[in-house]
This record gives structure tokens, C-alpha cells and sequence, in this order.
């Protein structure tokens, strides 16, 4: 597959905004510099190449195209005040001595939450929050990784806080150029780009997966709504119960 050079799609105007090359006028007209190292640009908009910023001197700003990109999609975030939350899901399978396997997968679907108080670049202890907003009266935490993913501390320090916490993924070189339309795809919409950090019902929704493939193993099935109404083999209850009292499993008596 042949590699894309990844062109600036993004400037920073005077008034602290992101705009496309697509929204300002040609050459220096756009009155834009470059949000890493606040060079002036120019907006290249010829009939060949795909239209992007350059620097005025031209010279080569390491890593603009990409730092562009990630305020461009935290500015789309907050300005839009939606997006798309990934499926939340648990995965459980049991043995028993004698070899029968149970397996279960739940999963709530994903969902577009609209968000108030949203903001960008909150502080967290140590760490820098990307996207920060309240989604029915809870706390919502949004990373956006596009050259860098969410290292392993931040993301235990993340997951330890019990707030609800996801990442998006963006792919700078899916594209020579983004245009907003782009970016409002992949970072709002797209469901195959993200992923949970963090859930404080994620805990819960596992335990009912272990219960329920220790249910299965029994040869438990649903009666009715999935979920709900188990029927199990005769003479197996005492046996099934005996397997969820060891992994602690909290059940009505």
C-alpha cells in the first residue's frame, strides 16, 4: 500500500480558532499561523495538489500536521457537543471439572450521548484530560490519540477514578488532507475507532457475564427475555449455587 504524505489541513486563526484551508482565503490572505510553532501561513489552494497550509518561510514544522489534527478534533468535539460512545461489553466463559464450557458475551450497544459543560484541556491530578463534559448527570472523559495512544499509567490512573472514559483513535494517514466533514466521521460518528478506558458499570456487567456462563455450563438457559428467567437442569441448582457462592457472587436467597 503506498504511504500518504500527510499535508496540513488545519490553521490557527488570531482569535484562537481552527479552521480548514477550505474556509479562508488564498496565500498569506488566510491570515493563519501554525498552532505548533506559530509560523505564519500560507493557504496553498492550487489545481494539482490537495489543498493545504504551508509555512510562509518554508520551512518544515515537525509534527504540525498532526498537532493540527488533534486540536481540530477536540475543538469538533466541544463545539458540536455529541458523539459517539463505544459498546460497552464483557466476555466470561467457565469449565466445570468435567469439561461442559459455558460462554457468554454481553454487550449494551454503542450510543450518541449529547454532552453539557463540555471542555477542553482539563486538569485531572497529574494528567491532562483532552475532552471533559457531563452526560446524564455523570462525568465523561474523552482522550483523542492520533499519533500517540493513551499510555498505561494514565489509563490505569483513568480506569481507578470509576468515571465513565474512552478513547478515539484517528488515523492521520487515512487521508492526504481532512476536511471537517472528515474529521466530523471519524471522530464523532465512526464506531470502529474507539474504546472504553473506564466504565463504573463495567465491574457489574462482568460479574453477570461469570454468573451466567457458569449458568450455561450447568446447561441453564432463558426462558423468554435473555437475561432473565433462567430455567436449569434438575438437580443442578445446588451445584450451580455452590459454584457462584466461591466466586463471591452476589445473588437473591
Amino acid at each position: 500500500m503506498e504511504s500518504i504524505n500527510l499535508l496540513q489541513s488545519f490553521g490557527l486563526t488570531s482569535d484562537g480558532r481552527l479552521v480548514s484551508v477550505e474556509d479562508v482565503g488564498r496565500g498569506k490572505t488566510c491570515e493563519c499561523c501554525c498552532p505548533e510553532c506559530g509560523e505564519v501561513l500560507i493557504a496553498r489552494q492550487g489545481d494539482v495538489r490537495a489543498w493545504h497550509f504551508a509555512h510562509a518561510s518554508g520551512g518544515d514544522c515537525q509534527g504540525a500536521a498532526e498537532g493540527a489534527l488533534h486540536m481540530a478534533a477536540k475543538q469538533l468535539v466541544v463545539q458540536e457537543k455529541h458523539i459517539l460512545v463505544p459498546a460497552l461489553e464483557a466476555q466470561e466463559s467457565h469449565r466445570l471439572v468435567d469439561g461442559r464450557l459455558g460462554e457468554v458475551s454481553l454487550v449494551r450497544p454503542a450510543e450518541t450521548w449529547e454532552l453539557s459543560g463540555i471542555r477542553e484541556e482539563v486538569s485531572v491530578g497529574a494528567y491532562r484530560i483532552d475532552v471533559a463534559g457531563d452526560y446524564a448527570g455523570h462525568p465523561v472523559f474523552i482522550e483523542i490519540a492520533v499519533t500517540h495512544a493513551v499510555e498505561e499509567s494514565k489509563r490505569d490512573a483513568l480506569a481507578g477514578l470509576g468515571i465513565r472514559c474512552f478513547e478515539v483513535t484517528l488515523n492521520p494517514y487515512l487521508h492526504a488532507t481532512w476536511t471537517w466533514e472528515i474529521l466530523r466521521q471519524e471522530v464523532l460518528e465512526c464506531p470502529g475507532n474507539r474504546r472504553r478506558i473506564s466504565h463504573p458499570e463495567l465491574d457489574q456487567l462482568r460479574e453477570q457475564a461469570r454468573c451466567e456462563a457458569i449458568a450455561k455450563a450447568f446447561g441453564g438457559r432463558y426462558k423468554g427475555a435473555p437475561y432473565r428467567n433462567w430455567i436449569i437442569p434438575v438437580g443442578a441448582k445446588a451445584a450451580l449455587l455452590e459454584q457462584l457462592d466461591r466466586i463471591g457472587a452476589a445473588r437473591e436467597r
